[in-house]
Parts: C-alpha cells; structure tokens; sequence
C-alpha cells in the first residue's frame, strides 16, 4: 500500500465515535468528523485512514483546506471503503483520495477552484443517473489516475477551466457524451 506522510485521523462507519480521539484504536465515526478536525488554513499533513465498510456520513460541502497535504485513503486497500454521498468541494487543496469506492445515483464527484488534487484508483459510479460523473472547473494539477468512472447519462468526466491535468490509465464507460 501507499504510504502518505502525516497525522492519522483513523473512522471506522461501525465502531467508531465521533468525540473519541481518532487514532487507530480509537476511531471517529464520520467522515464529517474527521474533516472537520483538519485547521482550514495550512493544516499540518493528515491522512484520513477509512475503515472497510460503508461510510454513510460525509461532509455536505468540503471546502477551504489549503496548505499541506491531506490524505483520504482506503485504510484496508482499493475498493474496501465505499460512500455513499457525492464529494462537492470548493477551494480545496494538496488533496489525494486513494482507494476509495463512491457509487450513487447521480453525480459523484465536483471540484472547483482546487489545486494539485489526485484521485488515484477510486471507482466513481453514479449508477446511470449523473449528469457528470466527474466534474471539475476552474482548476489547476489535477490528476485522475488508475480509476473507474461510470454511469453516468452524458459525460463521464467534464472539466471547464481546468490546467495542467493528467488523466492516464483509467477505466472510462458507460457515458452517452464524451470525455471532453
């Protein structure tokens, strides 16, 4: 597994609570919680480590975290830690998501006015119901690596505004649009 640097905030959906210290013994329940715990303006570094199983509670807008990297990754390897709730994030920053799985019917994944964000060998599916299963605008060093993106109704990844991008080695299906 990836090894990222930083203070671990460890949430597990089942055995965790939110008021407990968050270490790998004694986990947060949300994810809420644990972005909540991360300081908005230069954060030291901090790896989210999810539990295998379905994390239900997610932030509803994540936004304004700037300054070292965080990390939110999938603590028992690709595809052992699902959410069900779409990522809408807003002046986020230094941000990789690794491993995770995110299905819902409708759109998955929204970014805008991000920078250096890597979403590495997470499987995005917005079950045939989202407009854009990936969407990112006004963005600068974003990276889709490894993943799948699917079920979506027209495109499956849709950027506006976005520089300095790599996209490689991904599974791209099932989307009437195009990957523009």
């Amino acid at each position: 597994p990836v090894q990222y640097p930083g203070d671990q905030i460890w949430v597990d959906p089942v055995a965790g609570d939110d008021a407990a210290a968050g270490g790998s013994t004694t986990p947060v329940r949300t994810v809420t919680e644990a972005w909540r715990r991360i300081p908005e303006v230069e954060p030291a570094p901090v790896v989210i480590m999810l539990r295998a199983g379905e994390h239900t509670a997610a932030p509803n807008y994540w936004e304004n975290r700037r300054g070292q990297p965080i990390a939110i990754v999938a603590a028992n390897g690709p595809g052992t830690a699902a959410m069900t709730e779409d990522i809408n994030m807003y002046r986020v920053d230094n941000l990789t998501i690794d491993g995770l799985r995110i299905h819902r019917n409708g759109d998955v994944f929204h970014c805008e006015q991000c920078r250096h964000i890597a979403l590495v060998r997470v499987d995005f599916d917005g079950g045939g119901a989202a407009h854009e299963t990936i969407k990112v605008n006004q963005s600068q060093y974003f990276d889709i690596l490894d993943s799948r993106i699917t079920g979506t109704y027209e495109n499956a990844i849709d950027f506006v505004a976005v520089q300095w991008a790599t996209i490689a080695g991904n599974d791209i299906s099932n989307g009437t649009g195009d990957t523009s």
